[in-house]
């Protein structure tokens, strides 16, 4: 196979018709692509998030053609999900996929995302604790009201009921302090994927 004469570093196309929704959620830049022998290695920057989970792949295009060819199967390095934000590299093994490559061509990626399914599960956990916590606190302020009406009337032991009402009492307050904080996080992970479903 004999080399191809240069390889044209014009992504704009591309990345308008495959990021044009995505935003920050699944920005892919192509930094540079470079050949070494029959391979091609295209370094590429990534801007995710940890509760996302992506899936790269590599396209290419001869420069007067508009059909994109692939996704490329002969690469190796980050792709698929083994992917980082950050920076990033691709190599394809050009003799592996194609008997002749020359000419002008130009490298594209796209990125499909997901939303984490622990994340999911997050989401759901902290529904359910916060709902326990709210339970939780309940019981504690109705047994602190309890032990103080115990404590009005008590003829003996009043100094415990009080020490009780006052131990139940502080529970509750625990309790309530519990939900804010799992009532919260949850709130903070169902608009995350909110968000991102929209530009999935």
């Amino acid at each position: 196979m004999r080399p191809f004469n240069k390889i044209l570093k014009s992504f704009c196309l591309l990345f308008s018709f495959y990021t044009f929704n995505a935003q920050n959620f699944k920005s892919v830049k192509i930094n540079s692509v470079t050949q070494s022998r029959n391979n091609i290695n295209i370094n590429y920057q990534l801007n995710t998030k940890w509760f996302i989970k992506n899936n790269v792949k590599l396209y290419t295009s001869k420069l007067d053609e508009n059909n994109w060819q692939g996704p490329l199967e002969a690469i190796s390095g980050n792709y698929g999900d083994r992917v980082k934000k950050g920076e990033n590299t691709i190599v394809w093994n050009v003799m592996n996929e194609r008997e002749e490559f020359k000419g002008m061509w130009r490298f594209g990626i796209e990125n499909s995302i997901t939303i984490k399914k622990n994340i999911k599960n997050l989401k759901l956990t902290f529904g359910l604790l916060s709902l326990a916590s709210l339970g939780i606190s309940s019981y504690f302020f109705n047994q602190s009201e309890n032990y103080y009406n115990q404590y009005q009337t008590a003829t003996t032991n009043a100094a415990k009921m009080r020490e009780n009402s006052q131990e139940m009492m502080q529970l509750g307050i625990y309790s309530v302090a519990a939900f804010s904080l799992f009532f919260s996080q949850r709130t903070i992970f169902a608009k995350k994927i909110k968000k991102i479903k929209k530009h999935l």
